[in-house]
């Protein structure tokens, strides 16, 4: 958020998609993302190679993409399934970046 932002702090939160909220356990909260247009990177190898295609969408996709840009404040995630393996060469996660047309 941009209060997070203009204070110098990052969230980062671990979430479920559930289809309907009944009862809320304590310590934990409810959040809806907007609906939203996302450019996905899929992350192949190591987890702590993950800077390496972060710096490239930060560094090479976002500033030489002609039609899209960064939604500022946008909500960011990564999305582990399946085919995420801890400490693998073969691991695979996406990177959600809002975007929208410049």
């Amino acid at each position: 958020s941009k209060e997070l932002v203009e204070k110098g702090e990052n969230r980062y939160i671990v979430c479920n998609e559930v289809s309907q909220v009944e009862e809320v356990p304590e310590g934990m909260i409810t959040e809806t993302f907007p609906a939203q247009k996302y450019a996905v990177f899929t992350h192949i190898g190591k987890l702590n190679n993950l800077g390496e295609t972060i710096r490239y969408i930060n560094g090479e996709w976002l500033p030489n993409n002609s039609t899209y840009e960064r939604v500022p404040y946008g909500i960011e995630f990564e999305y582990y399934d399946q085919r995420f393996r801890l400490n693998s060469d073969d691991s695979e996660l996406d990177l959600y970046i809002p975007i929208q047309e410049k």
